[in-house]
């Protein structure tokens, strides 16, 4: 079950090695609804989140144990575009 605040995403694992030399693994947002929670708090397709609440997300497995049954804020580390961003997800009120 993935919390509120990331729903209306597809998710996928991602390993890649970046221009930079970079190995980048993480769970890559596939796909999005246009009017998703998710898409309102920022993320977009291609984000590949690699860290929850500095808890390492390798895969979708490790991603979803860093969320079960989270109620209080998400931090999310993403790469996008060979950037690092963190990002804080709230709960729904």
């Amino acid at each position: 079950r993935i919390v509120p605040f990331l729903s209306g995403i597809r998710l996928q694992d991602f390993n890649e090695l970046e221009d930079n030399g970079m190995n980048v693994k993480g769970v890559i947002i596939a796909a999005m609804k246009d009017n998703s929670s998710a898409a309102m708090a920022g993320l977009q397709p291609g984000d590949v989140i690699i860290s929850v609440n500095n808890q390492t997300t390798p895969n979708l497995t490790a991603f979803r144990q860093a969320i079960r049954n989270q109620k209080a804020n998400l931090l999310l580390k993403i790469s996008r575009d060979s950037s690092t961003l963190y990002m804080v997800l709230k709960p729904f009120a």
